[in-house]
């Protein structure tokens, strides 16, 4: 509900979410994603009451096993922030775009039915195992060429609470809409032409 009234009412038929087990699973159930680490990855994480976290995934061209996979997708900047995206969560976002478009063109290349079945068993959904074997079949063929992917419009803003600085990603309702027309290739209607005509 909450997709549908940011993009300005485009419905939303389902749902699948994720987690860091989940993606796992996945990658290593299709052996491994290759993507281009842009820089050295490191980062250290012993936070008490959390799981600890350690980063270390060298520059360069490779293929991440699951438990890499999901390290280079949490991956922002090094402990003293010397090293990491530029543009902070929105660089760490393309990172994701990259290494989405490579996990989708490595599952295409095998057998797509069992990507599928595999992938639904560490997923949530409201999707059916015949529906999604359904658009799996219709992928079949697909042309890399023709995915593309995009960020929500919006600009980053940094707001104080107290002794908190926090920084919020917020979305541009205008140009979200254009957006939406531009995917769905539609042309607003121009409603003083529409009322002139009609007089």
């Amino acid at each position: 509900k909450a997709v549908e009234e940011t993009l300005g009412q485009v419905p939303v038929h389902h749902y699948i979410t994720i987690d860091y087990k989940g993606v796992e699973k996945i990658v290593d159930s299709i052996g491994g994603v290759e993507v281009n680490v842009p820089f050295h990855m490191e980062y250290k994480d012993t936070t008490a009451g959390q799981p600890p976290l350690y980063i270390d995934i060298p520059k360069g061209k490779r293929v991440l096993n699951g438990e890499d996979s999901v390290k280079f997708l949490r991956f922002r900047h090094n402990n003293d922030m010397t090293v990491g995206y530029p543009d902070g969560d929105l660089g760490r976002i393309k990172a994701q775009q990259q290494f989405m478009k490579s996990a989708i063109k490595k599952s295409l290349s095998l057998k797509l039915i069992n990507v599928v079945k595999t992938s639904l068993d560490h997923v949530k959904t409201d999707i059916k195992l015949s529906e999604a074997l359904g658009y799996a079949t219709g992928v079949i063929g697909f042309d890399m060429d023709d995915l593309s992917m995009t960020t929500l419009p919006g600009a980053e803003e940094k707001r104080t609470y107290g002794k908190q600085r926090l920084s919020y990603f917020i979305h541009d309702p205008v140009k979200i809409k254009e957006l939406m027309m531009e995917i769905y290739d539609v042309q607003e209607e121009n409603t003083e032409e529409g009322e002139k005509s009609s007089q």
